[in-house]
């Protein structure tokens, strides 16, 4: 089944302030902690696993079991990993 997209448009005074903030703060914030970018912060290894479950890099999955039980077992899944890691990037208008 093929799924509906919505686009809405918020432009409302009220709203704008927080749209802004999440588009400019809130979101590369979680980019740059994702690819554990964050000083102090405790490396999630997030992208990077997704990388080494697409066979984009080399090395083992960290949380590997965890990886595993949702389906991203390096060989498998490396397409929808591939996939995964893609969408991130065009959404983040960012390059691997």
């Amino acid at each position: 089944m093929e799924k509906a997209t919505i686009r809405a448009n918020v432009k409302d005074r009220f709203w704008k302030r927080y749209i802004d903030v999440v588009r400019n703060e809130v979101v590369p914030y979680q980019w740059e902690a994702l690819n554990d970018r964050i000083l102090g912060a405790e490396p999630s290894h997030a992208i990077e696993n997704f990388r080494i479950a697409a066979g984009e890099s080399d090395g083992e999955c960290y949380r590997k079991s965890r990886l595993k039980a949702h389906g991203f077992n390096r060989g498998r899944k490396e397409g929808v990993a591939r996939q995964s890691l893609k969408r991130m990037a065009l959404s983040h208008h960012v390059s691997l």
